[in-house]
């Protein structure tokens, strides 16, 4: 109730009474927790005693202020953890942008040289003179001024 939360993150540590606190509390309220939830039942403080014990007997106003500025403490330390992992996603996040950049321009230069190959290839092959052994008619498309010629032509 004093944090809002219960001080355990698994089963274990309930069955252990290993206390572990999330946020920051005063050393009195703390030892408080700590005797009210020790495992065996006879071990734990008495009721008499918690009226007793120091942190029941801070003034309110000296309590509060204790609680308050380990409170700050603890949520300036929250924001801090908070904003370490903003960044360290931020990273992340330029870190596979640039990562899939150098991917496209990977894949565009590998793009680029092939086809800078199949050019090469057809400009040799339309240099060599190369035309279908069928003969060559002025009606044949291979015959045509206009483009390559075509490898195969009358094909049935």
């Amino acid at each position: 109730m004093v944090c809002g939360d219960i001080p355990f993150e698994q089963d274990e540590q309930i069955c252990m009474a290993e206390v572990k606190f999330r946020t920051r509390l005063t050393h009195e309220c703390q030892d408080l927790i700590r005797r009210c939830l020790r495992v065996r039942p006879g071990d734990r403080i008495q009721l008499e005693e918690i009226f007793q014990h120091p942190w029941m007997n801070i003034p309110l106003a000296e309590a509060s202020a204790a609680e308050a500025a380990a409170a700050a403490a603890s949520s300036a330390h929250a924001q801090q953890q908070q904003q370490q992992q903003l960044l360290q996603q931020q990273q992340q996040q330029q870190q596979q942008q640039l990562l899939n950049h150098q991917l496209s321009a990977d894949a565009l230069s590998s793009a680029s040289k092939v086809h800078g190959s199949m050019q090469s290839g057809l400009n040799s092959l339309g240099s060599s003179g190369f035309s279908s052994s069928s003969s060559s008619t002025s009606s044949s498309p291979s015959a045509t001024a206009s483009g390559p010629p075509l490898l195969f032509s009358n094909i049935s």
